[in-house]
């Protein structure tokens, strides 16, 4: 007895549909990935910003709360100075005070001279704000500042003094005798960091961030000698 078998198989037009719709799906995937990948980079670039202000916000923080009282032999003045920028027209001003910096492990600690303020980068196409660190103050020769980039593409730096009443724009501790100020606001505005595949710049990702700092010198200078080096000791 013989039996027939039927060879099936896929037809011409079976195996088109069957590209086709694989082709679609294909299409589909790689859309929703480009659309994903697009959203992180989009992400990211908006808190680029964000993030770089914030670490630069934390080292001014653990410079401006050491900073010493400016008496003595090493600790020279505290000086603010209210500036804008020649290029931009924004606010870039300096700071420059005398601050400890404890080494933990090696328990020893330095009087250093920093400044705060914002210098141009290599290409000439941004500003940076930068701490120029000076070590070394005995030294016969006053030793070239150490140039550490705390943080890129800066727009505007603004700094106010406070001194238990009113905000200055600018502080001179020599006419302020040689007093801290209380507190110091901090702040500083970043541009957009622009789309990664481009070098043009995205205005409206631009961020800006604003602290106030404390100076525990000068509030144990205040409370030893009162407002403005009226001696409460007595």
């Amino acid at each position: 007895m013989t039996r027939n078998r039927t060879h099936q198989a896929f037809t011409l037009l079976e195996m088109l549909v069957a590209l086709a719709i694989m082709g679609a799906l294909a299409t589909s995937l790689c859309a929703s990935l480009h659309i994903a990948f697009r959203a992180r980079r989009s992400a990211e670039q908006a808190l680029a910003p964000v993030r770089a202000a914030t670490l630069a916000m934390d080292l001014v923080r653990q410079h401006v709360e050491s900073a010493l009282p400016p008496s003595g032999v090493l600790a020279g003045a505290f000086i603010g100075e209210d500036e804008t920028g020649e290029s931009t027209g924004a606010d870039a001003d300096t700071l420059t005070f005398f601050t400890t910096v404890g080494h933990a492990a090696a328990r020893q600690c330095d009087i250093r001279k920093v400044e705060l303020a914002l210098v141009e980068s290599d290409d000439g196409d941004w500003l940076n704000l930068a701490l120029l660190t000076t070590t070394n103050l005995l030294a016969p020769e006053t030793p070239d500042p150490r140039e550490d980039i705390l943080c890129r593409r800066v727009a505007s730096l603004n700094m106010t003094y406070f001194d238990g009443s009113d905000w200055y724009d600018s502080w001179d501790s020599t006419t302020h005798d040689d007093a801290l100020p209380l507190a110091v606001e901090v702040s500083i505005e970043l541009m957009g960091q622009g789309d990664s595949s481009e070098d043009d710049v995205d205005e409206d990702s631009s961020h800006a961030v604003t602290q106030v700092f404390s100076l525990p010198c000068a509030a144990a200078q205040s409370e030893s000698t009162g407002p403005r080096g009226l001696d409460l000791s007595l």
